[in-house]
């Protein structure tokens, strides 16, 4: 679903290549890799070193052909893809981290590490304060799955949604970058992935439906964001007018105060990705408008699609009608 849901490239990780190797056996048996190939043609990256140029090039290749829908590349977490590639714009538009990569625990090098930080910390050093062995542990982990996401955001214009589907991840967010941690959404209706982030700054992918907590924090989180981005790019005075306006707009709903106050943003190219973001604010009956408005000012909608004017009982009668639970 989520190759059919996700733009040009996908890139999928996976804790180690054993692990890697077992689900692709067991999607091949199972009709699934038919069904991803047919949206998304699969490149594997090889465990030699021989090969992985050659493997590398097709996907690229294949992202960059304008007759197909993408690619999808599936690695695995501390190999040559997850650390040393560069997966900008359209290369991934989403990745998956189907587990987090913790170090053999049998491994005779990881149990000496982890006692001998258990051992330095019980000595409680005076201004020294040493990882517990479990803290290293799960710190390695981390580290390998922020290598990981980091390859779907390469610049301040890049964008793309990271999914995390290990049930442990309810470890994990403190430690995840910084990047991303302001945009979680914790999405309870799944069966597997627990966490996953849109970093969204084009509108072009849009989020999967989560459930209604999650989707207000996660709103809040993002305007809270969006005022801060606003802010650094105005000038006071600028900023303080379109915030009145914006109150203003929720008390009254007269949304002509609104447009003329964010006007300003359109003056500018760098700052044109603001005024759409204002789409985020505007009531249902007004998104047509406000769209329209936007396109005419920057030559770029808000992406507007006749399900946004909907009110909230409109959408959850749709549902209803529709026989899918809201």
């Amino acid at each position: 679903n989520l190759s059919r849901v996700v733009p040009h490239g996908l890139l999928v990780f996976f804790p180690s290549f054993p692990l890697m190797e077992k689900t692709l056996e067991f999607w091949r048996a199972n009709g699934h890799t038919d069904r991803i190939e047919n949206r998304k043609p699969m490149f594997v990256e090889p465990k030699g070193k021989g090969a992985f140029n050659e493997v590398i090039d097709g996907y690229y290749n294949k992202v960059n052909d304008p007759a197909s829908q993408g690619g999808s590349f599936f690695a695995v977490c501390r190999g040559k893809a997850s650390e040393g590639l560069d997966f900008a714009d359209t290369f991934g538009r989403g990745v998956i981290i189907t587990g987090l990569p913790f170090p053999p625990k049998f491994d005779p090098r990881v149990i000496l590490k982890m006692q001998f930080l258990d051992e330095m910390s019980r000595k409680k050093t005076p201004g020294v304060r040493y990882l517990s062995g479990q803290e290293w542990y799960k710190q390695q982990a981390f580290r390998a799955v922020n290598q990981a996401i980091g390859r779907v955001i390469r610049h301040k214009d890049d964008y793309g949604a990271i999914f995390l589907c290990d049930q442990r991840s309810d470890v994990g967010p403190p430690t995840i970058s910084s990047i991303i941690s302001g945009s979680l959404i914790v999405h309870k209706g799944w069966k597997y992935p627990r966490y996953y982030w849109v970093l969204n700054k084009n509108r072009d992918l849009e989020p999967m439906s989560v459930s209604e907590d999650a989707s207000e924090e996660c709103k809040a989180s993002k305007v809270k964001q969006f005022l801060a981005d606003m802010k650094k790019s105005l000038s006071k005075v600028s900023f303080d007018h379109i915030v009145e306006a914006l109150q203003s707009y929720k008390k009254t709903d007269d949304l002509s105060v609104l447009l003329t106050e964010t006007a300003v943003l359109a003056e500018d190219p760098n700052t044109h990705s603001l005024l759409r973001g204002f789409y985020q604010f505007v009531r249902p009956h007004h998104k047509t408008t406000f769209d329209e408005k936007c396109r005419k000012l920057t030559g770029q909608g808000c992406g507007y699609k006749p399900e946004h004017s909907l009110s909230k009982n409109e959408k959850k009668a749709v549902i209803l009608q529709s026989g899918r639970k809201p």
